[in-house]
């Protein structure tokens, strides 16, 4: 008599040889590995190339997702909505905030920034004008043997080359606002098809966490993904947190600012400042040259000052504002959260902004917190060394931390 042998038993015994039966998979070896790795990464590239416009799409719906996942959570744990309901609730909610954003701040913003583009010629007129009134009584300057003579430049002639230059680019500049004034249909559909999107990535985000847990649990790195989880969530959360509360600081502060000193088009250049917030390094760089520009070529300067003097002025308060955000509010809001050199986000910032606009710049930062994290893991195995090295100083860490940042950390989890 048998025994009746059980099929997994089988399965796990029966040898891997050219006489073992057709079920029996053997493994791949490494040379198959690291081809079937290799062809995945150029096919991955392929297909990020192919549909950037799609993987916009893609990506856009996902930060919104990241972005309206802790409103849902919360609302889903704290009301009786189930959390189907929940996510049409705050989708509908953000749909209205959008809407009365852009009537409230769409229709000014575009006046402003329409008008400080129209403006430009008439400003290169006044500053060559001011730059001969400037230079008549001038006395020559010698630089070795060059004599320049400040009355004898044609200032006339320079401002009528640099209006030459500035007229084309002012008239496509208008076409181009106006152009995209008049695609809101376009516009419209792609803010459906990402609102969609993210609905059902909100919809699906509580089953990613049992996606990974059943691919990582046979090969034994569970707590290793959900360690890297934890960290690369804690990276970004912080990012967008502190930059979204950064942005409406720095919004408020460059409106009101300008406003008092009495620059012109304050409400585009505090949307600009806020917006450029985003932009780690680069961004408060262009907010300032922007108002610097507007103030120095601005024909009614108030408080009986000159151009150049109220230059100076608007210059003065945007460096006073950065380095209050700098030196008091970044270490406050942000802290080291991301870990990275601001040499190194500089660079990310341009490789990012050549390879996906705006969104590549906004995004290089988080991106590059991310991949170090990952690859001081994968180095750290590859070496044969603990993959979270940091986890034995981490209570240490938590005391020296001040106490305000201890408790804003535990509620915002």
């Amino acid at each position: 008599m048998t025994t009746p042998i059980d099929n997994n038993e089988t399965e796990k015994e029966q040898p891997t040889s050219p006489d073992a039966p057709y079920n029996v998979s053997p493994p791949w070896t490494r040379t198959t590995k690291v081809i079937v790795s290799v062809f995945g990464l150029v096919f991955l590239a392929l297909f990020v190339w192919r549909f950037s416009n799609i993987l916009f799409l893609l990506i856009v719906a996902g930060l919104l997702t990241y972005l309206l996942q802790p409103i849902i959570t919360r609302l889903d744990r704290n009301t009786p909505l189930n959390r189907l309901v929940t996510i049409f609730v705050v989708y509908l909610g953000m749909a209205v905030v959008i809407v009365i954003a852009l009537i409230a701040l769409g229709v000014a913003a575009f006046d402003q920034i329409r008008n400080l583009i129209i403006q430009i010629p008439s400003l290169i007129l006044n500053m060559t004008e001011q730059f001969s009134e400037f230079t008549v009584a001038e006395e020559p300057i010698i630089i070795g043997p060059l004599v320049i003579i400040p009355g004898t430049i044609p200032w006339d002639t320079i401002g009528q080359q640099a209006l030459a230059l500035v007229n084309p680019a002012v008239s496509n500049a208008t076409q181009m606002i106006t152009s995209l004034a008049g695609q809101t249909v376009s516009v419209v559909i792609n803010i459906f098809f990402i609102f969609v999107l993210s609905i059902y990535f909100a919809i699906e985000a509580p089953r990613i966490s049992g996606h990974l847990s059943k691919y990582t649990t046979p090969a034994g790195y569970q707590y290793d993904a959900e360690r890297l989880l934890r960290k690369i969530k804690f990276t970004w959360d912080s990012f967008w947190r502190g930059q979204a509360i950064l942005a409406i600081i720095i919004f408020f502060a460059d409106w009101l600012g300008l406003t008092i000193l009495g620059v012109d088009n304050a409400l585009a250049l505090g949307i600009i400042g806020g917006l450029m917030e985003f932009i780690p390094t680069i961004g408060a760089l262009i907010s300032t040259v922007t108002a610097v520009i507007v103030a120095f070529f601005q024909t009614d300067v108030p408080w009986g000052l000159t151009n150049f003097q109220f230059a100076l002025v608007v210059l003065i308060f945007m460096i006073v504002v950065q380095q209050i955000e700098n030196n008091i509010l970044v270490p406050k809001i942000v802290g080291d959260s991301l870990k990275v050199h601001p040499i190194i986000i500089l660079l990310g910032v341009l490789i990012g902004g050549s390879i996906a606009g705006i969104i590549g710049a906004m995004l290089a930062a988080p991106i590059i917190a991310t991949l170090l994290i990952l690859l001081s893991y994968i180095w750290n195995k590859l070496n044969d060394l603990p993959p979270f090295p940091e986890k034995r100083n981490e209570a240490a860490k938590e005391k020296k931390r001040p106490w305000y940042r201890r408790l804003r950390d535990r509620f915002s989890h």
